[in-house]
Order: C-alpha cells, then structure tokens, then sequence
C-alpha cells in the first residue's frame, strides 16, 4: 500500500537483524526510530501519519532499504524516486524477495 489516510495506525515491525533498523521519517522534519540497530524481534507502536509524503527506512541501508507512502491526498510523484528491498539485502536479489526473480 502506497496511500494511506492521515490519522493514527498500529504498526508493527519484524526486526530480524542486529544489522538493521526501522525508521519512519516524514518529509520536512519529523522522524521516528521503530527499532534500533541492535533490536532484534517484533515491535507494535502507534504512530500518527499527518499529510505528507513520509519515507520508511533502515538507516545504516538507507540508500537501499526503503519505501515511501502518501498520507492524506499527496503525491508521490512529487518526491525523489526511492527503491524497497524489505528483506535488508543491500540491493542484490535474495530468495523469496519481491524483486521480480532478478
């Protein structure tokens, strides 16, 4: 799902790796650590998505291990283009991946 209405959502993330992380960063300043580095397990929090376009990310992979959503009428479009890889691969294709057999 890449549109979500503004307003309040239980989520819940399934940290596997001491290597990784969960954050959730709306764009112009608000971020949020779901998980750190070395957390490794399932975490349920409520967080409040405002309008915007908000990003979800691993920061030490940032630059691999992302995905954004649209919350309350925006666009997508209008934000940089980002990739998801949601098994923490560092860009390469893994088994049981979402990258279309790559």
């Amino acid at each position: 799902m890449k549109r979500l209405q503004a307003g309040t959502y239980r989520l819940t993330v399934a940290d596997r790796s001491a290597g990784h992380n969960f954050e959730l960063e709306k764009r112009g300043g608000t971020e949020r650590e779901i998980t750190d580095v070395s957390f490794v397990g399932t975490k349920t929090v409520t967080v409040h998505l405002t309008r915007g376009v908000w990003t979800y990310f691993c920061d030490p992979h940032k630059s691999v291990t992302r995905g954004r959503l649209a919350v309350g009428g925006v666009s997508l479009s209008r934000a940089p283009a980002t990739t998801a890889d949601d098994h923490g691969g560092h860009g390469e294709p893994e088994p049981g991946d979402d990258h279309g057999g790559r």
